[in-house]
């Protein structure tokens, strides 16, 4: 069977964007740029297919205004999909499906929250 934790596993180590954390980010975090990646859940099928949030954190370019910075997030979702996207052995297929830009006011940061599916093809 496989897990929610191997799931992320396998994510973790492919992605070279860093910091990376799983689940969440740490508790006042202060990094400019950081990752989370967590999982949406994995059904149990016979072929299992997992859909992963790989969420992509930067300081906002102008705090004040609630700008983000662009050319950092581009930065980081270029590597991230490189990194993650059309990667399959003889266990798993990953394909990105969707990018999505939120503001998390809170933390005066935006995010892109990058969506991928893994197909476990031997189960």
């Amino acid at each position: 069977m496989t897990t929610i934790g191997y799931v992320l596993n396998i994510f973790y180590g492919l992605l070279t964007v860093t910091p990376r954390h799983k689940h969440k980010a740490p508790d006042g975090i202060t990094q400019g740029t950081y990752t989370v990646i967590n999982s949406l859940g994995v059904p149990v099928n016979p072929i299992q297919t997992a859909e992963v949030n790989v969420n992509l954190y930067a300081k906002d370019a102008d705090v004040a205004k609630g700008i983000p910075n662009l050319a950092v997030l581009e930065t980081m979702q270029q590597q991230a999909h490189t990194d993650l996207h059309n990667k399959s052995n003889a266990e798993y297929d990953i394909e990105f499906e969707r990018a999505l830009l939120f503001r998390e006011e809170a933390t005066q940061r935006h995010y892109i929250n990058m969506r991928f599916r893994i197909i476990f093809l031997n189960n």
